[in-house]
């Protein structure tokens, strides 16, 4: 199988090791998600870095273990929060907005979901891994 595209590295600067796991386009920038650090950074298409947020923790805007990021067609953020067993919604800024979730077997509820993805209605599938089963949460509207 050929390659798509011309296989272009955006020069990122990093220091250290933060592994990025997941990443999102939005327009014009890039999200990316680092589990490890449990941090996301915004960048634009030359690399360089516009903002960051996140951190270890349980409080919003914090994480434990994230495993994807995902960005709906009007540019809110998604953060699969797989060691809090929930969903966490941004602004583009990084500004918490909302979050869903809690650990346990039921509609609603997640144990370590690892997946997740944004249809053209905004509509968020997730991998409940642990449950052995998906998750379709859609806007109120539909």
């Amino acid at each position: 199988m050929a390659p798509i595209g011309s296989g272009t590295c955006v020069p990122y600067d990093y220091s250290g090791e933060l592994y990025p796991d997941s990443v999102a386009i939005f327009e014009d920038v890039i999200y990316v998600l680092f589990p490890k650090s449990e941090m996301v950074e915004k960048f634009d298409f030359d690399g360089n870095r516009i903002s960051s947020w996140g951190g270890y923790g349980s409080n919003e805007g914090q994480f434990i273990d994230p495993s994807a990021i995902a960005v709906n067609n009007q540019g809110a953020v998604f953060i699969l929060d797989k060691g809090n067993h929930r969903i966490q919604e941004f602004d583009p800024q990084g500004n918490f907005v909302s979050k869903w979730g809690t650990e346990g077997m039921k509609g609603g509820e997640f144990y370590y979901p690892q997946g997740m993805y944004i249809d053209d209605q905004n509509c968020i599938y997730v991998a409940d891994t642990k449950n052995h089963h998906i998750q379709k949460y859609c806007p109120k509207s539909q």
